[in-house]
């Protein structure tokens, strides 16, 4: 799985309780392996929301392409927004 994490801004009308900060993730790779990456995602030691999920399916002229050169035939792109609550 490749993953590229960026700061996100947070909803404006949202008042949380504890400290948060948003991040975007985006991934591609195998959907079993996204899956690993949630599992692990959910045991670390912060409280984490998953804001936004999108998974699609990569087609065969994304794979060709260098972005996507090392993936193979059912292979996903996966973009989503997480909360991460902190003390």
């Amino acid at each position: 799985v490749t993953i590229k994490i960026s700061p996100s801004a947070p909803a404006k009308a949202c008042r949380d309780l504890w400290t948060s900060s948003v991040f975007r993730l985006v991934s591609n790779g195998s959907f079993p392996d996204f899956l690993r990456f949630i599992e692990k995602l959910g045991n670390s030691q912060y409280l984490v929301e998953i804001q936004n999920l999108r998974v699609a399916k990569l087609n065969e002229a994304e794979l060709k392409s260098k972005e996507y050169g090392n993936l193979s035939l059912g292979s996903v792109g996966v973009n989503f927004t997480i909360k991460v609550f902190v003390k």
